[in-house]
Formats: structure tokens, sequence, C-alpha cells
């Protein structure tokens, strides 16, 4: 959580090659947030993006062996969310 600025920006460049990581800088894009903005944000909550990134990991091998089965991908997805604000916590 103690990333220096050089850390950070290829940590959230890494994040934002993903999937999610295009979501949430949509959100934030629809929140009203510029690029600026948006990365003073994230940088300002790394726990955010890390926790996102941490459970990302652990749930891609799953998601791999699910992803053409809606229903599996829709119990994951809920699943997803709450470890990702367990992993915030």
């Amino acid at each position: 959580m103690t990333l220096g600025a050089i850390a950070f920006v290829a940590a959230i460049a890494a994040f934002i090659a993903t999937g999610i990581g295009v979501i949430v800088v949509a959100v934030l894009a629809i929140a009203g947030f510029g690029a600026y903005e948006g990365l003073k944000y994230l940088y300002a909550n790394k726990w955010y993006p890390l926790a996102i990134w941490i459970v990302g990991k652990r749930v891609k091998p799953e998601y791999e062996s699910c992803k053409y089965n809606d229903t599996e991908v829709s119990k994951l997805l809920e699943r997803t969310a709450d470890m990702i604000v367990n992993e915030c916590k």
C-alpha cells in the first residue's frame, strides 16, 4: 500500500489494461472525473484498485472455466463483488 509514484503508475497501468480497469475508468468518467482527477482519486484510494487486482487473480481460473455459462458467471460476479468488499476492509 505504500507504493511510490512510479510503482503506482506501473500498477495502475496494468490495472487499467484489464477488463475491470476499463469499467472503473468508465465509471470515474461518468462520475465526472477527468483522467488526471481520476488517477488522483485512485492514487488516494490505492486499496480499491489493489483489492480488485488481488481478487481478480484469485477468481480468474474459476472465470476461465465457466465463462460460457451465464448462470455461473452471474454467481461468480456476486461472489467476486463480496470478495472485493471484504478485501477492502
